[in-house]
């Protein structure tokens, strides 16, 4: 895999942090951790479907290329669940939001299982 897309990002975000804070050094190291992570991880995200387009040839080319139209227009989706995983507040959200989905759905079965027919 080439690295030089994600190597201009990662040097455009220090060129901005340099700019708008005095100093090219993050604050954190683990932002500048999380930063790369996500640079990695949308760069390969965004790149995932391109080599779909490269075996569209021959017999398999019409299925291929519906396959690649589907995945990029599921691209957006696929970010944005991927966003969520990364952020633990989120992940926290969900699993609160889910267990009191799964306790009231228990508790309205056990309610319709006792009630009197």
């Amino acid at each position: 895999m080439d690295i030089g897309v994600p190597l201009g990002i990662v040097s455009l975000i220090l060129a901005i942090q340099k700019d708008a804070y005095g100093s090219a050094e993050p604050a954190d190291s683990d932002e500048a951790l999380q930063a790369s992570e996500a640079v990695a991880s949308l760069t390969f995200l965004l790149g995932l479907t391109w080599p779909i387009t490269f075996f569209t040839w021959g017999p398999a080319r019409v299925p291929l290329l519906y396959l690649f139209t589907i995945l990029n227009s599921l691209q957006g989706f696929f970010i944005f669940v991927f966003h969520c995983l990364m952020k633990e507040n989120v992940r926290k959200q969900w699993k609160i939001h889910l267990s009191t989905m799964r306790s009231s759905l228990t508790s309205s079965t056990m309610r319709s299982s006792l009630a009197p027919p």
